[in-house]
């Protein structure tokens, strides 16, 4: 029988076992770090306030970085989210959500200039409403796509020359 030191012994005193009932006495964490692909690096850090997960990042691409971004409602439930889609270090996507997790708008950077120029809307239900976009870099909305309830374009107008009304619309029903 094989002799245990009195460091092996303190160190099991002293660490928290996950099945017994010395974690229960530990604070709620200010921040975890996971490595959930168990590759040793950490892709997952996690930040609480009072105990409750208010936001997450998450690295996706195994490059060391946080490039998916989530923030939480009180109850836990995602309500915003931001990604960085094509991991250059600058987020170019933007999510919202309702409490039943239904996505309520998104907004895209096509061009890299760190500004959204695409936005999509979305129903109660989730099925999306409307697209716009900017094509000039003003910040405005210069074209928009309608849908009907089952994702299907029904008209498009545009702004041909920039000067915030429409002067075309397409029928697509």
């Amino acid at each position: 029988m094989k002799k245990t030191t009195g460091l092996a012994i303190l160190l099991l005193l002293v660490l928290p076992c996950p099945a017994g009932g010395a974690e229960r006495d530990l604070p709620p964490p200010r921040r975890s770090e996971i490595d959930s692909n168990h590759d040793g690096r950490i892709d997952q850090w996690l930040y609480y306030e009072g105990g409750r997960l208010v936001r997450a990042a998450f690295d996706t691409d195994n490059d060391g970085k946080a490039d998916h971004f989530e923030y939480y409602y009180r109850d836990g439930k995602v309500w915003k989210v931001e990604r960085d889609s094509d991991h250059d270090g600058k987020v170019d996507q933007w999510g919202e959500f309702d409490r039943e997790g239904n996505q309520k708008m998104g907004a895209f950077d096509t061009n890299g200039d760190g500004r959204p120029d695409q936005w999509e809307f979305y129903r109660d239900d989730g099925t999306l409403e409307r697209v716009e976009a900017d094509r000039n870099g003003d910040g405005k909305a210069d074209q928009w796509g309608y849908y009907d309830g089952k994702g299907n374009l029904e008209r498009a107008e545009f702004d041909t020359d920039y000067d915030g009304k429409v002067d075309r619309r397409e029928f697509y029903k």
